[in-house]
């Protein structure tokens, strides 16, 4: 009796890149997916957790779309340009941007491991808050702010990146 070639019904692939803030890495995953949705025909889910702009994102379900219309553009650049017409129409006030940057924070803070667990302890995040409390709404408190933000960032990379390392 000859066998039967055994076909994969289903195919799935996770993927993990790292690399420093604005080097290409989502452009860099996308261009991998996109090759492999068009020579195998699957369905393709792609999330970036960066949430780089909405231009971005719409610009990314063109190409998907098939689109012929390719991407030069790195996530940073489109960002940037976003930035640049925000601030061209009205400059963002010390709360605005504090508040930016409170929100960022919480993100961070509240962000989870991909087995669920919060990457920061409750005593860690009381630290953030009494932090967040005391900065002033001028521009020291703006600079202390993002210092922390710039800290739980880093952080939250190397515990995310330990994680990774460990599975």
């Amino acid at each position: 009796m000859a066998g039967k070639k055994k076909e994969r019904a289903q195919l799935y692939l996770r993927c993990a890149l790292f690399g420093p803030s604005s080097d290409d890495k989502t452009m860099t995953a996308v261009r991998m997916v996109k090759e492999i949705a068009q020579k195998t025909g699957v369905p393709v889910t792609v999330i970036d957790i960066e949430k780089p702009g909405e231009e971005f994102g719409v610009a990314l379900c063109e190409w998907f779309k098939g689109d012929t219309v390719l991407i030069s553009k790195t996530a940073a650049e489109i960002q940037a340009e976003t930035s640049k017409e925000k601030q061209a129409e009205k400059p963002a006030s010390i709360e605005e941007t504090g508040n930016a940057i409170i929100a960022e924070i919480k993100n961070i803070l509240t962000s989870t491991l991909p087995n669920g667990d919060g990457n920061f302890s409750e005593e860690e995040k009381e630290e953030a808050r009494s932090i967040i409390r005391t900065a002033p709404m001028n521009e020291n408190g703006l600079q202390t702010l993002g210092d922390l933000q710039g800290l739980l960032s880093e952080e939250l990379a190397k515990r995310e990146a330990a994680f990774l390392n460990a599975a």
